[in-house]
This record gives C-alpha cells, sequence and structure tokens, in this order.
C-alpha cells in the first residue's frame, strides 16, 4: 500500500480540448441563467480568453473555474444586483480589444458593459 508503482506522462491538453472542458464548466451558468429567463451567448473568443487565462500547464484545466468565475460570473452578479439585467434578457458575450464586452438586450434596448481584464493574471 502507499506505493508508486508507474508514472503516468500526460500530453498538454489542445486548445479545443481546452475549450470543451470550458463548454462542461459552463453548463451550470447557463442553467442558472435559465432558471431566471436569461440567455447568455458565448463568442468562441471568450472561451479561448478564458484558456489563456486559466490555464496552466503545471496545473492543467483546474484554473479555469476561477477563470470562469472572475471573467464572467462576478461582472454577471454585479449587473444583477445593479438591475441591470431583467428576466428574459439576452446576454451576448464577446471579445473587442482583448476585453470581454456584454450586450445585455432587454425591451429593445442595448445596454453595453465593457469589463477590463488584468493580464497579469
Amino acid at each position: 500500500m502507499n506505493r508508486i508503482d508507474d508514472i503516468l506522462v500526460f500530453r498538454p491538453l489542445s486548445i479545443e480540448e481546452l475549450k470543451g472542458i470550458v463548454d462542461i464548466l459552463l453548463k451550470p451558468l447557463y442553467k442558472e441563467l435559465e432558471s431566471r429567463n436569461i440567455k447568455l451567448n458565448i463568442d468562441d473568443k471568450v472561451k479561448e480568453l478564458i484558456v489563456k487565462h486559466g490555464y496552466n500547464p503545471s496545473f492543467g484545466a483546474r484554473p479555469l473555474r476561477r477563470s470562469i468565475t472572475t471573467l464572467l460570473e462576478e461582472t454577471l452578479a454585479e449587473e444583477m444586483l445593479k438591475n441591470n439585467i431583467f428576466e428574459n434578457a439576452i446576454i451576448d458575450a464577446y471579445v473587442e480589444n482583448g476585453e470581454i464586452r456584454y450586450a445585455f438586450i432587454q425591451s429593445n434596448a442595448v445596454k453595453l458593459k465593457v469589463v477590463e481584464i488584468n493580464n497579469d493574471q
């Protein structure tokens, strides 16, 4: 017991594999928003940015969860607390100039929120 029998070597994950993991990690967020009648559309470039900020070759995909929280969930929660996101809203998340931007669409009015990303993370 408690001995090492063999060494396993894992190859680094590809960008596509990491984006697939991001899709899996985003499901609870989609479900939570869906329960409030809010639809979130995330651009593929946003997923790439999450991977860029949340992937560490030493730790694999584990930091992706924190990256999603920092880059998406915290901003959406703040906007909900400010009453900027209402029921039946559609939120488009996309990347522009290296930053995640959100278009909040409700009642034919569009509100834009810019989220600054610290590249030192």
